[in-house]
Formats: structure tokens, sequence, C-alpha cells
């Protein structure tokens, strides 16, 4: 008799046992998936403020930051104007010519005056550009943006729009532009530092 209640008392806590570990083993299940939605950091997608038609194809503006900052670098102002920040469909030819269909883009818009009365090289057109996405574009998309003369008569202004395309705008609020300093020619060492440009783009 002793023996049969002694081999029951171990049966059930066996199965007690194997109860509360099922139990734990549920729980420690149920956590994981609250641990990994706490990792994930969603972002709302970017409503279109603005749809324009060109040439290049259609392009939607998602954020964009009007009258930034003005900075002087030797004899050169640089005023950047304006930067957007949206998504293109490219027309078919531009398309075949870039080879890419959809893209992201970073655009600016600048004036940059010569205030000498001495000719001025100053490769605007050639800014640089970080994210704080990280990603980093050397010079504009020259077919998307315009025309650059970096030669500039005493006291002569120009105002320019340059492209620059992206992996994605999602997420990006910071942009770094980079400018080398003027020089005599186009040949010949800057005269100035570099130019550098910390722009938020939260708008």
């Amino acid at each position: 008799m002793k023996k049969q209640l002694m081999m029951s008392g171990l049966v059930i806590g066996v199965f007690l046992g194997a109860c509360s570990n099922d139990e734990g083993a549920s729980e420690n299940q149920g956590d994981e998936p609250n641990e990994t939605a706490e990792e994930v950091v969603e972002t709302e997608p970017l409503e279109v403020i603005e749809v324009v038609e060109k040439e290049e194809g259609t392009f939607e503006a998602l954020k964009r930051v009007d009258e930034i900052e003005t900075q002087e670098v030797g004899s050169m102002v640089v005023n950047v104007e304006q930067v957007e920040l949206g998504a293109a469909q490219l027309d078919g030819l531009i398309s075949a010519f870039t080879g890419e269909e959809n893209i992201h883009y970073v655009q600016l818009q600048l004036t940059v005056e010569n205030q000498s009365d001495d000719d001025v090289h100053f490769s605007f057109g050639h800014t640089s550009l970080k994210t704080n996405t990280g990603e980093e574009v050397e010079v504009p998309n020259v077919v998307l943006s315009d025309e650059t003369d970096h030669s500039f008569a005493a006291n002569e202004s120009k105002q320019t729009t340059l492209l620059y395309p992206v992996e994605s705008v999602e997420g990006l609020n910071e942009i770094e532009l980079s400018i080398e300093g003027p020089s005599e020619t186009a040949q010949s060492d800057a005269l100035t530092d570099d130019l550098q440009f910390t722009i938020r783009v939260d708008g």
C-alpha cells in the first residue's frame, strides 16, 4: 500500500512538473513577439505635396524647405533657397539614359553670386551631398540638373537646380553640403576653404 502511494506521488509530481515547464515555455514564447515589436520603429509614409510634369518625367514633392541659409566664402555668396525631397517616375528616354525608371531624390535650388571685381572659377555644380541616413553623392545627376557654368565674371550672379538621386528619402531629415572654395581658374588651387552647409529638412 505504501509502495502504491509512493508511486502515485511520483506520477503526480512528474505531471505537475511537466505542466509547469509547458506554462513557462508558453510564457517565454509569448514574450518574444512583444520584444520584437518594441524594437521595430515604424515611420509614417510621406504624403505628396505637389506633382509636377516635366520633360524628364513625373516628379512628386514629399518634403520642401524654403529660404534656408546664405554663406560667404571669399568673394562668393551662396544662398540655398530651397531643398526638396521627392520621388520621380522618369520618362522613357531619360530612364534609358540613366538606367532608372523610378527614383527618390534630393533637389537643391541655389543662387550664387561673385561679389568681386575679378573673374572667378567656382565649382558650385560639383556640390557633394551626405544624408543622415548614410548616403553620399559626390556630384548631382547631370541629366536631371541644370547645366552649370563655373566661370563667373565680375559681379555676376547665377541660379541653378541640382538633383541628387538617393536610395530612399524615408527617414531623411538632415543633409550636409560641401562646395570646393573658389579659385582664379579651373586649374589653380582653391583660394579659400570649402563651404559647408548642414540643413534640416523636417518640413
